[in-house]
C-alpha cells in the first residue's frame, strides 16, 4: 500500500486549516445582553430615546427603545460570523405598546415576530427568518410611535441577542483536525 510522505500530508492539512483562518478574525456580535450599557451598538433616534434599562430577561440590563411623542428609534450593529447561523432575541413590549410599532431587520430580511415560547419576565423569544452570513451582517431594531397612540410613553425592551450556531459545523471542524493529525502521524510501512 502506497502512503503519502509526512511532509505532503502536513502541507495538505495546512492548506485545509488555513482556509479557516479568515473566520478566526471575524468580528462577532457583541454585548447582546446590554451589560452594563449599549457598548457595541449604534443608537439613532428622532423625538425618541434609546438607552440601557434595568428591566431584563437575563442578567441585569436590556436596551430600551421608546417615545413619548411620534418618532423613530433604532439600534443597530454590524458583525461577522465564522459559520452560517441564526439569531435569537428576547423582546418585551411596554404597557399599551402594539407589536406593530416594532420591527427587526437582518441583512434586509425580517424576523418572525410571533413569540413562540411563553413569556419569561414579560419577555418573549423571537427567531430570525434569515441566516447569518460569514461576512458582514447588519442587525437593526426599529421602534416607531405613530400619531394616534394615546399612552403617555410607549416602547420596547430588547435583551439576550444571541447567535445560534449549528452543532454539526463544530463536529466537522474537530473531525477535520483529527483526520489531519492522523495523516501527519501515519508511519511508513517497514
Amino acid at each position: 500500500m502506497k502512503t503519502l510522505p509526512n511532509s505532503f500530508s502536513a502541507w495538505i492539512c495546512g492548506i485545509g486549516l488555513a482556509a479557516l483562518v479568515p473566520f478566526a478574525n471575524a468580528t462577532p456580535l457583541t454585548n447582546g445582553g446590554f451589560e452594563p450599557d449599549l457598548t457595541g451598538w449604534t443608537p439613532s433616534f428622532v423625538s425618541c430615546d434609546v438607552s440601557p434599562q434595568t428591566i431584563a430577561h437575563g442578567g441585569s440590563g436590556s436596551a430600551g427603545l421608546g417615545c413619548s411623542s411620534p418618532g423613530v428609534a433604532t439600534l443597530s450593529q454590524t458583525f461577522d460570523t465564522s459559520v452560517p447561523s441564526s439569531l435569537d432575541f428576547w423582546l418585551r413590549l411596554g404597557v399599551g405598546t402594539p407589536l406593530t410599532d416594532f420591527s427587526a431587520d437582518l441583512n434586509g430580511g425580517g424576523f418572525s415576530l410571533d413569540g413562540f415560547v411563553a413569556p419569561v419576565n414579560g419577555f418573549s423569544l423571537y427567531h430570525s427568518l434569515g441566516t447569518l452570513l460569514p461576512t458582514a451582517n447588519v442587525l437593526t431594531f426599529t421602534f416607531k410611535r405613530g400619531t394616534g397612540e394615546t399612552t403617555l410613553f410607549s416602547g420596547v425592551f430588547i435583551d439576550d441577542v444571541a447567535q445560534s450556531v449549528p452543532e454539526p459545523g463544530t463536529l466537522m471542524l474537530v473531525g477535520a483536525a483529527l483526520a489531519c493529525g492522523a495523516l501527519v502521524r501515519r508511519k511508513k510501512p517497514a
